[in-house]
């Protein structure tokens, strides 16, 4: 089988990959913080200056005049809210850039220009921090790594929020067979001899085989059927036909249209694994298989067909 007949999910609207970005960056916030507390409580008693966040949020309350007014715990709530709050606000701009790839490394560089753009540029411009040139060298490394890790977490998140939103796109937009189904299957011919059949499967790694005569299927032959009506009755494989212990008559199968809830439910009632997907002139376009049904159906009705299918029947038996 070559390959399937998947779509290509639409890429996530913008305004989902901000708010993926806003939670990842508000969530990255957490062990940047228990890292930056970690490194702090390492320095001597006389490095031990105050962490950047109350540094920044001490100094804004004062260019506004109201730093005497509030006490140590509002402060201490002010410093909380106020760094989460910009861990958020950066994680959504990181969220809405073009990137084309969110990773951990993308993540990582994202962090660094965070830190530089802010403890490099507008913070101290602004008169909320002290400048670089004025930093120890334990104190820039205490903040580059932080935000290191800001930036891993961060690119982690968004790219594990952004896989589930995707899978999800990928499994609301699978809604008929051949959204699902193996396309390029192989077929044998009614005077193809067993052995060829059995070679067939052997290099695809499948069990059933549908027979078409022109482009027609006219049958399926399986390895249950070989084994059977070939090898346990000593006929030679060599000269044996398909069309001698192929199944014939009443050949189970489903449409590329048709709605994968109703394949299963086919599955189910003819306790079959596999079926053969004809198109509108009922050629075969391929085939499905229950597992490639399993992340798309209703749980209920899928674990009732693999009930059913787990004492399978002689004909188009995987």
């Amino acid at each position: 089988m070559a390959g399937r007949g998947r779509p290509t999910a639409a890429p996530a609207s913008r305004w989902v990959e901000v708010v993926a970005g806003a939670i990842g960056g508000f969530v990255a916030t957490v062990p940047m913080t228990i890292v930056m507390g970690v490194l702090h409580r390492q320095l001597p008693w006389w490095q031990r200056f105050r962490l950047p966040p109350r540094e920044i949020t001490t100094n804004l309350l004062a260019k506004t005049g109201v730093r005497h007014r509030v006490p140590r715990e509002a402060e201490s709530v002010a410093v909380a809210a106020g760094h989460f709050a910009y861990g958020a606000a950066a994680g959504a701009v990181y969220g809405a850039l073009a990137w084309t790839r969110r990773n951990l490394t993308s993540g990582v560089l994202y962090g660094l220009a965070v830190w530089a753009g802010s403890y490099g540029g507008w913070v101290p411009a602004a008169g909320l921090a002290a400048p670089l040139g004025r930093r120890t060298k334990e104190h820039i490394g205490l903040m580059v790594l932080a935000h290191v890790m800001w930036g891993s977490v961060l690119g982690a998140s968004v790219r594990r929020l952004g896989d589930g939103r995707r899978s999800e796109q990928e499994n609301e937009m699978a809604q008929v067979v051949r959204d699902v189904m193996h396309e390029g299957v192989k077929i044998a011919r009614p005077d193809d001899t067993v052995k060829h059949a059995a070679i067939l499967m052997e290099a695809c790694e499948i069990g059933p085989v549908p027979v078409c005569e022109g482009e027609q299927l006219v049958g399926i032959v399986t390895d249950r059927d070989i084994t059977i009506r070939v090898v346990a009755a000593g006929r030679d494989p060599n000269s044996t036909r398909v069309r001698e212990v192929m199944t014939a008559g009443h050949i189970v199968t489903c449409r590329e249209n048709q709605p994968l809830d109703e394949v299963v439910e086919l599955m189910r009632r003819h306790q079959v694994r596999r079926l053969p997907v004809l198109d509108a002139q009922r050629r075969v376009v391929g085939m499905v298989a229950l597992a490639d049904l399993a992340e798309h159906t209703d749980p209920a009705m899928r674990a009732a067909a693999v009930r059913a299918v787990s004492h399978p029947t002689e004909t188009q038996e995987t």
